[in-house]
């Protein structure tokens, strides 16, 4: 851009932009080199090495099929909620591997309306992936394709520095960026967060410099980096306030930036971006090549009449004005915006405010904490040195990122806040290179113990990175009492729960898991049990035991599962584990299933003594689990001791068990609370009859029947006391009585005719 002469501003107002001490300091571009080549070197081994350990996480066949479907099919239905263009990316090598088919046909067979509120993407993806025989290696593949927007970021970080302040604080912000357990650990992740961490970065250093040279290639590259933000994740839109915002300010500045000039650059940046999202779609409105396949959901989004952006979203999808998919996609994640979450051992629906802030605060090196306060304060002493315009730039961006993200309901993992630790590491570079100048070596040694602390913390960890957590927090041992999900498991260690069953001889495993990769796939013989949050509460079934029950850390704090699955797994709780698979996975060995904790702990089960009611008649009924359905009615009579059904069902989960004497008790009690019902009776005779009591039975029978003279089973009960005690022509009376009453009452049809074979056939009427 041509610069335009100006009077300079009246008053003490600088008209520059560079610190006053001068120049930063520089270096050669061979020492440069050297020092970003071994970063690179280090950067890759550190990320690979771990990744490749690693079996896929919750969200990666997601990212990774729907960047494929986009890549081979021009396909964007499967997954609307993120853009493009980092799942394309890392998509782009598996091309040379072959041009399977894709999700689409299971798409097809969808309806647009509910695609996405049911569980098709997630089921078409996995069933995708894992259908291949080298599922790993495309997973893997995929991760290198991260790492190297890893790379990028750390040369950007680098780049920043050196031209703010000079080789050696660069050298040091590098440095910090390497050894950040949340960088590694995300860099090895086909996911969108570590691109978007990518892009919004460099948007930021991008509008640094075109705020201190308003050039037309800084402007251009501004422009590309916003693009490519919004295309990453819908996240990448709060750089639009931020851009307009600094763009404002450097006007009003009057020192490189003219009002004209800056709505010229901002008009550029929103022309680029507009032009950047159709290209990426393909230059097409619909999502596919269906033209009559949209996304709608306008219906969804009614009931949100608060939410600006549905009224917006609509209009501008209803002028084509963006791609379906990308308008729909914005929409359904601002629909979605609040999501249940998990804190300090609590489950809320709504989150926390504070929840970001104390999920930086556990998951980052305390070195780097320690860092990061100490360079904010130099910012603040020294701002004629490092130039106060230039730390707006530096502090202004981090601090209103995380505040959009503290104002949302997303509290699912700091993963969300991943775009602020660049800056993070440019401010604690400032600290670091502070101690350095420290007067003789005591800056040097204070530096020197926190780096080595800072090292040792990440060595206690790797390759593990996912699962850091601070010593200050006790370290990813502890970590589940402050965080869950991506914060610690992310269905990451199917790899490393095989390689422990193979090195300990175990060849079945009870397994409750949190995740999307198949453990079939990676040879885990297993029975699923419920969890209630992946495919496998699909067909899920009662444990194998005594027995190994492997369960998911995310399992065990419940965030995800319903309550009656909460209670089920809090006995758990009490237990130490027999292995903790990369601090993710614990694995117990068990006689029998652990009873519910009571209501001091996390899981208020008097609180909601209903849930575990429920939770009892599923075990009981559905899954076919009576020991632990009779522990479940157990312990919620103890609160709803009258409870006159839970009674019943009490006892028949005794007798199932082969405890007949405690079903009869549990029944009886219950009868005695409801004389009048006749099903009670009923159930009351069955289990008297089951117990050996024939006579008892009948006599229940007779009163069942007494109650209600219609009661076809009460009679057919009859009929089969009458039957165990000898007294078959009665007997067969009342089967035919029976049937009269209901003909469509199987079993006594059934035991009229096994009744006429004979006294032989008694015992089958006990």
């Amino acid at each position: 851009m041509s610069r335009r002469a100006r009077r300079p501003a009246p008053g003490p107002r600088r008209t520059t932009t560079e610190p006053v001490s001068g120049p930063p300091e520089r270096a050669r571009p061979r020492i440069i080199g050297l020092v970003l080549g071994a970063f690179a070197v280090a950067f890759t081994l550190l990320t690979v090495t771990s990744g490749i350990q690693r079996s896929a996480t919750v969200d990666e066949p997601m990212h990774l099929v729907a960047g494929y479907a986009a890549l081979t099919a021009g396909d964007f239905r499967l997954d609307p909620s993120h853009p493009p263009l980092v799942r394309m990316w890392a998509a782009l090598p598996l091309l040379a591997f072959d041009r399977s088919t894709t999700a689409s046909e299971a798409i097809d067979r969808g309806a647009p309306r509910t695609w996405l509120s049911s569980s098709g993407p997630s089921d078409a993806a996995r069933r995708f992936l894992y259908s291949r025989p080298d599922a790993d290696r495309w997973v893997n593949t995929s991760r290198f394709m991260i790492v190297l927007l890893g790379l990028a970021l750390g040369a950007l970080v680098f780049s920043w520095a050196y031209e703010w302040l000079g080789f050696r604080v660069a050298t040091l912000a590098l440095t910090c960026f390497l050894l950040s357990p949340q960088i590694l650990a995300h860099a090895t992740l086909v996911t969108t967060d570590l691109g978007a961490t990518l892009f919004i970065f460099a948007a930021a250093y991008l509008l640094w410099r075109v705020c201190r040279r308003p050039t037309w290639g800084n402007a251009a590259g501004l422009s590309a980096a916003v693009a490519a933000a919004v295309l990453t994740k819908f996240s990448g839109i709060v750089l639009g306030p931020i851009v307009i915002g600094m763009l404002g300010l450097a006007a009003w500045r009057r020192a490189e930036m003219s009002v004209a000039r800056a709505a010229e650059i901002a008009a550029l940046v929103a022309l680029v971006t507009v032009a950047a999202i159709w290209a990426a779609y393909g230059f097409r409105y619909a999502p596919s090549a269906s033209p009559a396949w949209v996304f709608d959901v306008s219906s969804d989004a009614a009931s949100h009449a608060s939410l600006p952006l549905a009224w917006l979203a609509g209009w501008i999808d209803a002028h084509h004005l963006l791609p379906n998919a990308f308008t729909q996609g914005l929409l359904s994640c601002a629909i979605g915006s609040v999501q249940r979450a998990y804190l300090f051992g609590q489950v809320s629906d709504h989150g926390w405010w504070y929840y970001f802030p104390i999920a930086f605060l556990v998951k980052t090196p305390l070195p780097l904490i320690a860092l990061l306060l100490v360079g904010l304060g130099v910012c603040v002493v020294d701002r004629r040195r490092l130039g106060g315009w230039d730390e707006a730039f530096v502090i202004g961006p981090a601090a209103f990122y995380l505040g959009c993200a503290m104002a949302s309901g997303i509290n699912i993992g700091v993963r969300h806040i991943l775009p602020i630790y660049p800056f993070v590491f440019l401010v604690a570079s400032v600290a670091a290179d502070r101690l350095l100048r420290v007067p003789r070596r005591t800056g040097r040694i204070a530096l020197a113990g926190l780096m080595t602390a800072w090292v040792v913390s990440i060595g206690m960890t790797y390759p593990h990175m996912l699962t850091f957590f601070n010593t200050a927090a006790g370290g990813p041992d502890n970590g589940l009492a402050y965080l869950s999900d991506s914060n610690l498991d992310w269905g990451q260690h199917l790899k490393l729960l095989r390689q422990w069953m193979d090195d300990h001889d175990v060849r079945h495993i009870n397994l409750a898991y949190f995740g999307q990769a198949d453990p079939r796939y990676y040879g885990i013989d297993c029975t699923y049990l419920p969890v209630g949050v992946t495919f496998s509460s699909r067909v899920s079934q009662p444990p194998a035991l005594p027995g190994y029950v492997a369960i998911s850390a995310t399992v065990l704090s419940g965030v995800y599962l319903d309550r009656q699955s909460r209670i089920l797994y809090s006995g758990f709780r009490a237990l130490a584990p027999a292995a903790d698979i990369g601090h993710s996975i614990r694995v117990y060995w068990i006689d029998h299933w652990p009873e519910a904790v009571d209501a001091e702990e996390r899981v208020d089960i008097a609180a909601a003594p209903d849930a575990e009611a429920a939770l009892a008649n599923r075990l009981l009924f559905t899954m076919r689990w009576p020991n632990v359905a009779a522990a479940h009615y157990r312990h919620y009579l103890r609160h709803r001791p009258k409870d006159v059904q839970a009674l019943a069902n009490y006892g028949t989960a005794l007798q199932v068990t082969g405890d007949l004497a405690g079903g009869v008790a549990a029944i009886r009690e219950a009868v005695t609370l409801a004389p009048k019902d006749p099903e009670l009776r009923l159930s009351l005779g069955l289990a008297l009859l089951s117990a050996g009591s024939a006579g008892e039975a009948e006599a229940a029978a007779r009163q069942a029947i007494a109650l209600n003279p219609q009661y076809s089973a009460a009679v057919d009960l009859l009929g089969r006391a009458l039957a165990v005690q000898g007294r078959l022509a009665e007997a067969a009376a009342q089967f035919a009585r029976a049937l009269a009453l209901d003909p469509s009452n199987a079993a006594a049809r059934a035991d009229l005719e096994r009744i006429g074979k004979g006294p032989g056939v008694l015992s089958q009427f006990s």
